[in-house]
C-alpha cells in the first residue's frame, strides 16, 4: 500500500501528498470534529533563553523543519476513501512578538493565550511557532496538534529547530521525510491481515465487563486562575525514590510499575472501586521510525483488581501482569478494537492516565511542570514556561519523571470536574501511600495511607 502523490500545487509551493489518517489520527480527528474549538490536544514546548534569537534565522530554520517533516503541513480533507491528510497544503506559521517591557508573569499569560488558540484542522497546518523578544532574552513557544505528533516528535522538531537556528544554513533543498506515510501503510496492512485477530480477541476479553467509573465523592470544579496550570505538583525525594527502586528490584518489576500500582491503590481509595482501569500511553515506534515526526501513541488500558484486603505485593503483581500482557499486544491501536466492546467499556478506559518518563526522556515532565530551574536542552540553557496544557480525554492524568535521582510528579486534572484543592489532596495521599509501600510492600491495602489525615 502506498500514498498518492497529487498532481497539484500545495499552499507552500510544493506538490501535495495525500496520506490516509492513521487509526490514532482518525480517533483524534473524530474528537476534534465534535469540539473543534477545544484545545485539549494542543501540545507545546515553551522555553526561555537568555540569548536573543535572530528573527530571520529562526524563520529560515522553521521553514526547513516543516519542509523536512511534512506531517506538520497537513490539512485534513474528505475524499472518496474517507478523511486524509494533505501534506504541503498549508504553511505552519511563525509569529514574532516584540515585548521588551513585559515582565515574566505577563509573558506567561501571553504564552498561554497563544497556546490556547484552537487549530482549524480542515484549513490550516497543525503546527505554529511563536518567538517573544523581551528584555531578558527570547522565549520560544512551539504548539503542535496531537494529530501531527507525540512527545518524541515534539522534541525532535525542537531539536531540529534549535540546531537550524544555531547553524544558520543558507537556502537549500530539503528532502522530506515520508516515513510516517510508510508507517500508516504498514498499520493498515497489519489491521487487514489475520495477524491482528488474536490481538483483537485479547483486548475484547481483557476489557469485557469493565465498569470502572471516576466518581470521587466531594470533588468540585476548579478555583484556579484561567492561565494557571491545572496541575498539582509533588516530589518524591531521592531517598524515597531509591526505596521505590529497591521495591521494584525485590519484586522483579520496575520503578514505573511500582508507581503505577500505588496509583491503582490511590484510585481504589478515592472511588471505592475494585475494578480499576488506567490508560498507559506508549509510543509504538519501531526502529525505522525512531526519528519520524508523527502520531505513534497507543494508550494501553491496564485493568487491575484492587480490594481493601489485598496485600500491596499482590496488587503490584497484578499490575505487572496487566502491563506485560498489554505490551505484548500493543501492536494493534486501541481505537481499532473499541467497536467490539460496549459503550460502558469505552467510557471506562478514557478516564484516567498514567505516564512515567525515565531520566533520559524526562523533557515532557520538565516542560509540563515548569519551575524546575535551568536545564540543558539541545545545547541551550533553558527554563520551561509553565503552560496550562490540557489533559485530552482523561479527567485525571498522573505524570512522573525521573530527574537527578528524584521523582518529580504532577497530577493534571480537568478543572470542570476537580479543583486544585481536590488534586492537591490526592497527591498528598499518593505520597503517603508510596512512603508506606516502601516501608512494607506486604502491607494491606486498607492500611496503606491510613496515617494520612488530609492536613499532612
Amino acid at each position: 500500500m502506498t500514498y498518492d502523490m497529487q498532481r497539484q500545487r500545495g499552499g507552500v509551493g510544493r506538490e501535495t501528498v495525500e496520506v490516509p489518517l492513521s487509526v490514532g489520527q482518525s480517533s483524534l480527528f473524530f474528537i476534534h470534529e465534535m469540539a473543534p474549538e477545544s484545545t485539549m490536544y494542543n501540545m507545546a514546548v515553551g522555553i526561555t533563553m537568555r540569548e536573543r534569537f535572530d528573527d530571520e534565522r529562526l524563520r529560515g530554520a522553521w521553514a526547513r523543519v516543516w519542509a523536512r517533516h511534512p506531517v506538520l503541513t497537513g490539512v485534513v480533507r474528505a475524499g472518496a476513501g474517507g478523511y486524509a491528510q494533505h501534506w504541503y497544503a498549508a504553511e505552519p506559521t511563525c509569529t514574532v512578538r516584540e515585548v521588551p517591557g513585559m515582565d515574566a508573569d505577563e509573558l506567561t499569560r501571553l504564552v498561554n493565550e497563544d497556546y490556547s488558540l484552537a487549530f482549524a484542522l480542515k484549513k490550516e497546518a497543525p503546527a505554529r511557532l511563536f518567538l517573544y523578544q523581551h528584555a531578558r532574552g527570547s522565549t520560544l513557544l512551539m504548539v503542535v496538534h496531537h494529530m501531527a505528533g507525540d512527545l518524541t516528535s515534539l522534541f525532535a522538531v525542537c531539536e531540529d529547530l534549535l540546531a537550524g537556528h544555531r547553524e544558520g544554513a543558507a537556502e537549500e533543498t530539503v528532502e522530506p521525510d515520508t516515513s510516517y506515510a510508510r508507517y500508516v501503510a504498514h498499520e493498515r496492512t497489519f489491521l487487514e491481515s489475520a495477524r491482528s485477530e488474536p490481538m483483537r480477541r485479547y483486548w475484547a476479553e481483557r476489557l469485557d465487563g469493565c465498569t470502572f467509573a471516576l466518581d470521587v465523592p466531594g470533588a468540585s470544579g476548579s478555583t484556579v486562575a484561567a492561565d494557571a496550570p491545572a496541575l498539582a505538583r509533588f516530589t518524591l525525594p531521592r531517598p524515597l525514590a531509591d526505596g521505590i527502586r529497591r521495591t521494584a528490584d525485590d519484586s522483579g518489576t520496575s520503578t514505573a510499575t511500582v508507581l503505577l500500582a500505588a496509583f491503582n491503590v490511590l484510585l481504589h481509595k478515592l472511588t471505592g472501586a475494585s475494578d480499576i482501569v488506567v490508560g498507559f500511553p506508549i509510543e509504538g515506534r519501531k526502529k525505522p521510525f525512531k526519528r519520524t515526526v508523527g502520531y505513534f501513541v497507543n494508550s494501553l488500558p491496564l485493568r487491575t483488581s484492587v480490594a481493601a484486603d489485598d496485600r500491596f505485593h499482590s496488587v503490584l503483581s497484578a499490575t505487572h501482569a496487566a502491563l506485560v500482557g498489554a505490551v505484548r499486544h500493543q501492536a494493534i491501536p486501541i481505537p481499532a478494537v473499541l467497536s467490539s466492546v460496549s459503550p460502558e467499556v469505552v467510557r471506562a478506559i478514557h478516564q484516567v492516565s498514567f505516564q512515567f518518563e525515565p531520566e533520559r526522556i524526562s523533557h515532557g515532565a520538565r516542560m509540563h511542570f515548569g519551575d524546575l530551574g535551568a536545564a540543558q536542552l539541545f545545547g541551550h540553557e533553558v527554563e520551561a514556561v509553565p503552560i496550562r496544557q490540557q489533559v485530552g480525554q482523561f479527567p485525571l492524568w498522573m505524570q512522573i519523571g525521573e530527574m537527578e535521582g528524584a521523582l518529580q510528579g504532577g497530577l493534571h486534572f480537568d478543572p470542570a470536574r476537580f479543583g486544585i484543592e481536590d488534586a492537591t489532596g490526592y497527591v498528598r495521599l499518593y505520597e503517603a501511600l508510596v512512603r508506606d509501600i516502601v516501608a512494607d510492600a506486604t502491607a494491606c491495602v486498607a492500611d496503606l495511607g491510613a496515617g494520612w489525615t488530609g492536613s499532612d
